[in-house]
């Protein structure tokens, strides 16, 4: 039984920063020629293109391209809904330990098999809310394979210290929820951590990777073990020193825009947290 509840708070070509930047051929001086939508952690929902980003530091209005990276724990998800729309979240989850504050270590993505089901009811509750009267849109995802074969889920840290992160349970919500077949759109890019999917085009999806071999989820744990053993008292800050000084991948703030709508409640959409009982 659960113990607290949770709760809503083709080839694939590894592409490098410096790759990634010249194929679209913009830096720092020139935002005017990002064309993709940034998704943050705990950002998603349904988007319909072209996605009117006027204002958002670009005076473009014909966005039709979304992006999210940096997905370890966390899963990036695509699914096209028809030639218009599609459902794109970067879903984040976590245990709260009240005592920790901001400072969260490894253990707060260890999610139990006694935390699994609430975890998973939160996770299937945040798509209800996103289909809410929107039954004849699943219904068409799932009865087509065509629609099912373009979807991506990426997480590429899955178990954490030798227990499933919250990775695998929402990925089985996904699956089960529209039907989706995992060695066609999560067993393909286990490696990889992003993805920029431009949905007006039938192009294969780019599946963001690293500059060099990245990861696996063993080294994911061993740099977690470091990072609580450094002096400095935030613990994610030390995470990704030590992460980002061996490997480096396409860093979230040189993608694209970001909704700078305020969330309601002030939590995002996706960000689920399981608060245990103390």
């Amino acid at each position: 039984m659960d113990s607290g509840s949770a709760k809503i708070s083709s080839n694939i070509p590894d592409f490098s920063m410096a790759s990634f930047l010249q194929s679209l051929n913009f830096d720092e001086r020139s935002r005017n020629q990002k064309r993709c939508h940034y998704m943050p952690q705990g950002r998603g929902g349904i988007f319909t293109v072209p996605m009117n980003l006027a204002g958002k530091s670009s005076t473009s209005d014909d966005v039709t391209s979304i992006c999210t990276t940096g997905c370890s724990t966390c899963v990036g998800v695509y699914i096209p809904i028809d030639e218009k729309r599609f459902f794109a979240a970067h879903i984040d989850g976590a245990i709260r330990d009240p005592n920790a504050g901001q400072n969260r270590r490894m253990v707060a993505w260890q999610i139990s098999n006694s935390l699994a089901v609430s975890f998973k009811r939160a996770v299937r509750a945040g798509l209800d809310r996103t289909f809410k009267h929107m039954d004849r849109e699943v219904k068409t995802i799932r009865q087509s394979n065509e629609l099912k074969r373009r979807a991506v889920i990426v997480c590429f840290w899955p178990v954490v210290g030798g227990i499933t992160g919250p990775g695998p349970h929402a990925i089985d919500v996904l699956c089960d929820y529209f039907d989706l077949d995992r060695a066609t759109v999560v067993d393909p890019y286990t490696a990889h951590h992003g993805f920029i999917i431009d949905h007006s085009q039938r192009i294969p999806p780019i599946i963001l990777g690293w500059t060099r071999p990245g990861p696996t989820p063993w080294v994911m744990d061993e740099i977690a073990k470091i990072a609580e053993k450094c002096n400095k008292p935030v613990w994610g800050d030390n995470f990704w020193s030590v992460l980002t000084a061996t490997y480096e991948y396409v860093f979230p703030g040189r993608l694209g825009w970001e909704d700078e709508t305020p969330p309601k409640d002030g939590t995002f959409p996706w960000c689920i947290e399981y608060v245990a009982n103390t």
